[in-house]
């Protein structure tokens, strides 16, 4: 028996669970300050998560940009598109009458030979 009516090998355990609880405190400690390599970790990542976020955010913000510039081009290439398909069917139409009446001169003189024979 040594002091306080321990052995040596208790007190050596002792020892070693007091020195666990310490650590343990500071470990702690250091956490809720901030100061542990694992608070740093933390603390990078959510600077670079933060950063990559406000990339996202601003490559969203290009895109729908974009979009909207597109519909507006397409909106306009219809509206152009609509206004060539009139313009053919008008061009179809007058090109139809000529044909029409280029028809009916054939046939005109179709029948005046046919009639002559």
């Amino acid at each position: 028996m040594t002091a306080l009516g321990f052995t040596a090998g208790e007190w050596i355990a002792i020892a070693g669970v007091a020195f666990g609880a310490v650590a343990y405190g500071v470990r702690e400690t250091l956490d809720l300050v901030g100061r542990s390599p694992s608070s740093k970790r933390l603390r990078e990542e959510n600077v670079d998560l933060i950063r990559r976020n406000e990339e996202l955010t601003g490559t969203v913000t290009r895109l729908e940009q974009r979009v909207d510039e597109l519909r507006s081009e397409v909106d306009e290439l219809r509206k152009t598109n609509q206004v060539a398909v009139l313009r053919a069917i008008e061009q179809h139409e007058r090109n139809a009458g000529d044909r029409n009446e280029k028809t009916l001169a054939m046939l005109e003189r179709i029948a005046t030979t046919l009639e002559a024979a």
